[in-house]
């Protein structure tokens, strides 16, 4: 963009890809997982000479989920998605929508496949569409809302070396 004196910002986004430098497989495509990527900027000024910049903006594609533990993840998707209820952090139970207590670690939908498709069922509830295909890397996991004129779509997927826990981090950028 020119501004007074032939100034203009330079911006450009540096995406990565699925595997970080020692070839290990990465969670989100455009932050590896981080939460953010880098942005340069800089002005470009025919009298002054490039100044770098670097700055730090949040990854909209995973919601920032780089910092979060399976703990987190696991009482996210138990609270947002199945609608259970526990009484303190440190309390060992969960109260599910039945009443019923079921134990805080017998459930975890992201190293199990049953619990993770506990969620899945939950979240079809919502008219949401589901797609799990294996890739090449792993397994992709996709929650899909479309809208009855096919205008307003919106997608939340995940890849991962694990089906569930593919489908628990898509679930989780779709309620987070």
């Amino acid at each position: 963009m020119k501004g007074i004196c032939g100034y203009f910002k330079v911006k450009s986004v540096s995406h990565s890809s699925y595997y970080g430098e020692r070839g290990e497989m990465m969670k989100c495509a455009v932050c590896n997982g981080l939460g953010y990527f880098e942005v340069e900027t800089g002005v470009v000024s025919p009298h002054i000479p490039y100044t770098k910049e670097i700055v730090k903006e949040g990854c909209d594609d995973c919601n920032a989920t780089g910092d979060m533990t399976d703990q987190q993840i696991i009482e996210t998707l138990a609270t947002k998605v199945m609608g259970w209820t526990t009484k303190s952090e440190t309390s060992l139970f969960w109260l599910d929508t039945d009443g019923q207590l079921r134990p805080k670690h017998n459930w975890n939908p992201t190293q199990n496949i049953a619990d993770a498709w506990q969620v899945v069922e939950k979240l079809m509830e919502r008219d949401l569409l589901f797609n799990l295909a294996a890739a090449e890397d792993g397994w992709r996991a996709t929650f899909k809302r479309v809208d009855k004129t096919f205008i307003d779509t919106k997608e939340w997927d995940w890849l991962d070396e694990t089906a569930p826990k593919a489908i628990s981090m898509a679930a989780y950028k779709l309620v987070a």
